[in-house]
């Protein structure tokens, strides 16, 4: 697709451009696409000027002076109560009528591709129902016509002209502000009051894909009302107080400005305003972190509420200490990990139970040096006033330096040295500048790389030392020691100790720099600016905290803005025909841009690039995260087991670096989860060997009718070495696909080789068996199977631990059917297979003994020579004919029906190792097409143990395929049929390591662009699969980024549920 491909198509268009005015009038529907009588203008219309028009009553009156301004809300409420639940009565009586109404199929119903309604009457029920759609919960028509009027009121009282001019001035400029504010405020007032209670608007700013619970109506009505609590405050201040009298001035002006406000989506809906309100309070104010559920951050927020609460009514300050440290200790932990620990599973690479006391014994230190250093500085600091006091003469110009002072320069040093070490880590320096000259170039082995990495690896184990073990220690010290301790009976400081104690345990590298800029601050002579100095430490923390985060969001958000601007020219594939236009236009607002980005920043919520271009807006706050839903909701598909299984060894494989500083910052809490995208690209690695096909070898192909059977071929005669001699086998027929190599077996079809023949592949493949030396095998007429109602007699003591279920011998198969199959049964095999059980169960002390008797009891024999043979005519493969089509139909289990088949589906557990024992023989045919024939009784075992301990052999649509993939088998073996090609395919996946490159993404980016994938799809609703904002864009990786979105907006193959890393 070239660059200059359609924004939005023109069906698109013309539906945006019928949504947009509909949005901004806050519901009204004044552009249809279609014809429509005047009166459904009309009644819009009067329904949208009918807040104006109450007010205007109350407003009237008190200018009249018939009524006071508490009286005249009274009446304008009222009065626009009666109105609400009239339009709400109506709309559910003519729903009730409507309902009885058949309507057309939408197959049959021409008008229904267009959504046009047929007006009959300007009251008919289907006019109601298009002005006023109703709400669907009758609890929302109560609560919101009560709203409606409670708003009509307020907003009268709100807007009286008396009151603006008393705002503004009564002369002059002032009083000519008065009627264009009073105008159109009613109208921002009548947007919100339509939106309300007479149809709701398709907001911009939309979080949630649905609006089950109609909360959307009360978004508009939230602002308004938060403008007029201001005003309220100031009424009942008695205009004292100067800065409410200032704000109120203000939000005056800006509550004209809310309707651009509301279309250009920068006010955030009810929920997502709640989750970004409650993140910023936990993060900045509380000291946590983001969360990746709203559970977590709910239950994070309330436990550290309490906490400070708790803080506050700590009547000592030593108490304050040890509670603050050791709570802060618990809240920065992880305790899901404690219940992973209690069910028994392995913690995400921590060190399991040993870390409890571990952790114990570092918290006990961490509070008993607390402890020491507060008492000790306090009864030092009385000591010291008592020496002053006594001593007044002396005075000296060299003042000691505090305790406070001394640890800061420790906390220098300590940043210094820790930031250092951290950037050695990365490929680059200096906030990418520079390439690190000590990081190694070239390496294509994992194992090499770690050679090289070496030195970087022992500068990571010290980074991790001074970071997470010293330095949470000094800045303990730094903050037991801290002057405003003794006055934490205060709102702020008992929650600025609350947050403080506990960054050091959260993030420490974050408390660290935010500690050393306040030293820094300190230094400089911040200590005299006596507004400053009265904050206190903690508080200090909580401004410098909010300022790093602000200017940190403001550098990589012009970051990305400027990315977005150099590259939509730089880029042939990106440059658009009106890429010059906007280049200039961004250059000639260079001023506006920047205020963008810096309100942006301010508000901590995405820069939103309209479609991607260098057209830029503030999108609406949300809750860092970005999608509403769960983490690891994605919808699963065959491949995403891949990625599941990836995900624990990606994080294996990064924890390194996230600990040692590889990466810029460590992963806090659980709040971030892995995506993959499906890209050919991006799988590729994860397949250890492509899929081999047996189509190369002649007898697969199947150029006969696929389910037909396939010609006999040419009897072929062979001679077999066994211990007793040579025995020629002559075979009736070869295994069609059983590949005849005749370079490296002359005419030897390796269907009848005889390390096959015991598990079953080579019945029914040659019979009769002529034995040319010994009559060491049974005629057929002298061979008798035992049956079920015959009792088994055993001559060995130790048989009965070898005996097989009685449900297995109620097979009801013709007895001359398993005496032709008798001389099939590998009685080598079998005797070599009790010979290995018994050195199993008993060792070897008394191996030979108990291996001779059960050899020598024919019961035991006979016994699994029938439950084997009715395995075999049961599942079908004891036929005289095979086509490929019937191996492959056998080897997935869904063989014709044959005599017994029943009877084995019904034994469960022995169908299942009935149908494996086959499916090792296929592999087995396969490994000795292509490595060669197994040479004896104990290659065999092994290659069968191999089998069962190593692979999985079965289907890629079995469950029990991913669940291997999942527990990670070290190869996979499976069959299938191209039905385009007519050809039989195997598969084969081997777990491998693989060395592979990471980068890192600029976060406000992908917030960017996520910001704006969600405009574009729930408001725009443009899901055109070539637009072009899902274009692949090599800087910013666009198209990755638009599929890594949450469902229903991405479409990510995986995403993993929140992974927890422990980085100490």
């Amino acid at each position: 697709m070239g660059p200059d491909v359609p924004l939005l198509n023109d069906y698109k268009q013309e539906f945006f451009w019928k949504r947009f005015p509909q949005t901004v009038l806050g519901g009204p529907r004044l552009k249809l696409g279609y014809c429509a009588p005047p009166y459904v203008y009309v009644h819009q219309l009067v329904l949208f000027l009918t807040p104006w028009l109450l007010g205007g009553i109350g407003t009237l009156l008190y200018q009249l002076r018939v009524l006071d301004e508490a009286f005249a809300g009274v009446v304008s409420s009222v009065l626009m109560l009666s109105v609400g639940a009239t339009l709400q009565g109506l709309a559910r009586c003519m729903a009730h009528r409507t309902g009885v109404v058949q309507r057309l199929p939408a197959a049959n119903n021409i008008l229904a591709d267009e959504e046009e309604v047929e007006f009959t009457h300007c009251v008919a029920p289907e006019t109601v129902h298009f002005v006023v759609p109703g709400k669907k919960f009758m609890g929302n028509v109560v609560f919101h016509t009560f709203l409606a009027g409670a708003l009509c009121g307020l907003s009268t009282w709100y807007l009286l002209p008396d009151r603006l001019s008393g705002l503004y001035g009564h002369t002059g400029a002032g009083l000519g502000a008065v009627v264009p504010l009073f105008a159109l405020s009613w109208v921002t007032v009548c947007i919100g009051e339509y939106s309300l209670i007479v149809n709701t608007a398709t907001e911009t700013a939309t979080f949630q894909p649905q609006d089950t619970y109609e909360i959307t109506p009360l978004t508009r009505l939230l602002y308004i009302l938060a403008f007029i609590t201001v005003d309220l405050a100031l009424r009942f201040s008695g205009s004292g107080v100067v800065e409410l009298q200032v704000a109120a001035q203000v939000l005056h002006v800006l509550f004209v400005v809310l309707p651009v406000l509301w279309a250009l989506g920068m006010l955030s809906p009810l929920d997502a305003l709640l989750l970004w309100a409650m993140e910023q309070t936990l993060v900045h104010g509380l000291g946590g972190s983001a969360m990746s559920t709203n559970i977590r951050l709910l239950v994070m927020l309330l436990s550290s509420v309490c906490v400070a609460i708790c803080t506050f009514f700590i009547p000592s300050s030593l108490g304050v200490v040890l509670f603050t440290v050791a709570m802060g200790y618990l809240l920065s932990q992880d305790l899901t990990q404690l219940l992973v620990l209690v069910k028994g599973t392995s913690p995400t690479l921590g060190l399991g139970w040993w870390g409890l006391p571990l952790s114990l014994m570092f918290i006990i230190g961490a509070l008993t040096e607390a402890g020491l250093l507060h008492k000790l500085y306090f009864i030092n600091s009385r000591n010291l006033t008592l020496g002053v006091n006594s001593i007044e003469h002396w005075e000296s110009s060299i003042v000691a330096p505090s305790p406070q002072e001394v640890v800061g320069w420790i906390l220098i040093a300590l940043f210094l040295l820790t930031r250092l070490l951290r950037e050695l880590q990365g490929a680059c320096v200096l906030g990418g500048a520079m390439l690190n000259p000590l990081y190694p170039k070239r390496v294509t082995t994992a194992q090499a790389f770690r050679q090289k990495t070496r030195g970087l690896r022992v500068a990571g184990i010290i980074r991790r030392i001074l970071l997470n073990l010293v330095s949470p220690l000094a800045m303990i010290a730094f903050l037991s020691v801290d002057e405003s301790l003794e006055k934490v009976h205060t709102a702020s400081l008992a929650i600025g100790f609350t947050r403080a104690f506990r960054m050091v345990w959260q993030s420490s590298e974050a408390a660290l720099l935010q500690m050393v800029l306040v030293v820094i601050i300190r230094l400089a002579g911040g200590h005299r600016v006596a507004r400053w100095n009265e904050l206190g430490t903690t508080v200090q923390l909580i401004l410098v905290s909010l300022f790093v985060n602000r200017v940190s969001q403001f550098v990589c958000k012009l970051s990305f803005a400027l990315t977005v601007l150099i590259t939509s020219w730089t880029e042939s594939k990106q440059r658009r025909q009106s890429a010059g236009t906007l280049l200039a236009l961004n250059a000639a607002l260079f001023p506006v841009l920047l205020g963008v980005v810096a309100l942006s920043a301010l508000l901590s919520a995405p820069l939103l690039p309209l479609f991607t271009l260098p057209v830029f807006l503030v999108g609406f706050p949300r809750p860092l995260r970005s999608w509403p839903g769960t983490p690891g909701t994605a919808c699963p598909c065959p491949d995403s087991v891949y990625y599941q299984q990836l995900c624990k060894r990606l994080a294996s494989a990064i924890r390194p670096a996230f600990a040692s500083g590889a990466f810029a910052h460590t992963v806090e809490q659980s709040a971030n989860n892995a995506k993959v995208m499906d890209e050919s690209s991006s799988s590729s690695h994860l397949r250890g060997q492509d899929s081999s096909s047996l189509s190369s070898f002649a007898d697969w192909s199947d150029e006969d009718d696929l389910f037909g059977p396939v010609p006999i071929r040419r009897p072929i005669r062979m001679m077999v070495r066994t211990d007793e001699g040579q025995t020629e086998v002559g075979l009736g027929v070869s295994l069609p696909g059983s590949v005849e190599i005749h370079s490296l077996y002359e005419s030897m079809a390796l269907s009848s080789l005889p390390t096959l023949r015991p598990l079953g592949l080579g019945l029914g493949l040659g019979l009769p068996i002529v034995d040319k030396g010994k009559d060491n095998i049974p005629s057929l007429t002298s061979t008798t199977v035992l049956r079920n109602s015959q009792p088994l007699h055993f001559t060995s003591s130790h048989s009965e631990l070898f005996s097989l279920p009685p449900e297995w011998r109620t097979a009801q198969l013709a007895s001359s059917k398993l005496q032709v199959l008798r001389p099939c049964f590998p009685e080598a095999w079998f005797c070599f297979c009790l010979s290995q059980l018994v050195l199993e169960s008993f060792g070897e002390g008394d191996f030979e003994q108990v291996t001779l008797g059960l050899q020598e009891d024919h019961a035991l024999r006979e016994l699994y020579t029938q439950v084997v043979l009715s395995c075999c005519v049961a599942l079908g493969a004891d036929a005289q004919v095979f086509s490929p089509n019937l191996l492959f139909r056998l080897y997935c289990g869904d063989g014709p029906w044959t005599e017994g088949l029943e009877w084995l589906r019904a034994n469960k557990e022995l169908h299942q190792l009935t149908l494996r024992a086959f499916r090792y023989s296929v592999k087995l045919l396969v490994d000795q097409a292509s490595l060669g024939p197994v040479e004896s009784l104990d290659e065999l075992y092994t290659t069968l143990q191999d089998y069962h301990e190593n692979w999985f052999i079965g289907l890629v649509t079995d469950c029990s395929w991913q669940d291997s993939v999942a527990q990670e088998k070290p190869f996979l073996f499976s069959l299938g049929h191209d039905l385009t090609m007519g050809t039989y395919t195997s598969r084969v996946l081997s777990l491998q390591e693989n060395l592979v490159q990471v980068g890192v993404l600029n976060e406000e980016g992908v917030r960017g662009q996520w910001a704006n994938l969600s405009w574009e799809l729930l408001y725009a609703t443009n899901d055109d699969e070539e637009r072009y904002s899902i274009q692949a864009h090599p800087v910013m990786l666009r198209n990755l980024t638009v599929q890594a979105a949450d469902p229903p907006l991405g479409y990510p193959i995986y995403s993993s549920p929140p992974i927890h890393l422990h980085c100490l």
